[in-house]
């Protein structure tokens, strides 16, 4: 995101300023300057390095060039609005958030399990992938493992909601991985509740597990955890 203070965290960005001051181009186009940066801090740092390196901004709605002494001053008041653009909106968010896990609703993604039945309604629960689920519960609770369930499910042809990633195969994004069961069994989503900024309270979707249930599977987990031997290696 252009609102960010941390560079690092737009790597092309960075590497876009840095090929500028290597003299690797003169004119640098941004199609807004709200897309440029609109961060105060990054917006008049990154400007300056530009400057010094000989190097020209132009925004390309509005041909003006930033790095000119008239074309500063619009940096600065563009800038001033951009950044106040984005608290609103981030605000906004967080507000709809609020009041989406205060409904009962979930807020993010929709787990496996699950499909989206509307902006203001509770997901609806997918008969087959929940009889998959009850049945990880029930058996990670009688000591099979993760793998052992992934293969099953695998086996079943379920498919994970998984996002696609830069550089992960599309056939290993339709096969249920260790990390991946252990995220369902993990998720109280599965016994009816909601979880947003550290507070939990009860769902207004139908749960695929019965709380008890639930718990079982967490206390094993839990023991798992706590006799995990650990190794101390000297470096």
């Amino acid at each position: 995101s252009a609102f960010t203070s941390d560079v690092s965290k737009r790597p092309k960005f960075e590497a876009a300023i840095r090929a500028a001051e290597n003299h690797e181009f003169d004119v640098l186009l941004c199609y807004d300057l709200s897309r440029f940066a609109r961060d105060q801090r990054v917006l008049h740092n990154c400007l300056f390095r530009l400057r010094e390196a000989g190097v020209r901004l132009i925004g390309v709605h509005n041909g003006i060039d930033y790095t000119s002494d008239e074309g500063r001053d619009w940096a600065g008041i563009e800038g001033v609005f951009a950044e106040k653009s984005s608290r609103e909106q981030g605000r906004r968010i967080r507000q709809a958030k609020d009041r989406r896990f205060a409904l009962g609703l979930p807020v993010g993604d929709i787990p496996f399990g699950y499909v989206r039945t509307g902006v203001s309604s509770p997901p609806d629960v997918v008969p087959e992938e929940a009889d998959a689920i009850r049945w990880a519960f029930e058996a990670y609770a009688l000591g099979r493992g993760y793998q052992a369930i992934a293969s099953e499910w695998n086996r079943r042809g379920l498919q994970p909601h998984s996002k696609r990633r830069k550089g992960v195969p599309s056939d290993r994004l339709r096969l249920f991985g260790v990390s991946a069961v252990q995220s369902v069994l993990e998720n109280p989503f599965y016994a009816g509740l909601l979880t947003h900024k550290g507070v939990q309270r009860q769902g207004a979707h139908d749960p695929i597990v019965p709380m008890a249930l639930f718990e079982q599977a967490q206390s094993r987990t839990r023991r798992q955890y706590h006799t995990t031997r650990k190794h101390e290696c000297a470096l």
